[in-house]
C-alpha cells in the first residue's frame, strides 16, 4: 500500500507524518508543502501503478526456482508448461 511519506519522497518533498495522516506532516521546508488533494491523486497515481505491476510480483514468488525449472524442462517440458501456464493463470496480466 502507498503511504504518503512514499508519495512525498516520489515527489522529492522532505517531510515526515504519523499514521499516514495529512494534518500530521511536518514540512521540513514550508515552502514545499503539498495541498491534501494534490498528495492525495498522487497517492492515488502511485497505487495504481503498483497494482498494474502485482500479477509479475505474485507469478514471481509463485514459479519454481530457474534450476528447478531446466531440471523440469529437459525431464518433462510438458510438465512444466503445465505448471507455467498454472501460474499465469493463477495471476493473468490485468
Amino acid at each position: 500500500m502507498i503511504t504518503l511519506i512514499d508519495a512525498l519522497n516520489a515527489l522529492g518533498v522532505s517531510a515526515y507524518c504519523k499514521n499516514n495522516d495529512y494534518d500530521t506532516i511536518v514540512w521540513n521546508d514550508p515552502k514545499q508543502a503539498i495541498s491534501k488533494e494534490d498528495l492525495n491523486v498522487k497517492v492515488v497515481e502511485m497505487q495504481k501503478a503498483e497494482d498494474a505491476i502485482q500479477y509479475q510480483k505474485d507469478r514471481a514468488s509463485a514459479f519454481d526456482p530457474i534450476p528447478e525449472q531446466l531440471d523440469q524442462i529437459y525431464h518433462d517440458i510438458d510438465g512444466w508448461k503445465a505448471k507455467i501456464k498454472a501460474v499465469k493463470d493463477k495471476y493473468p496480466k490485468p
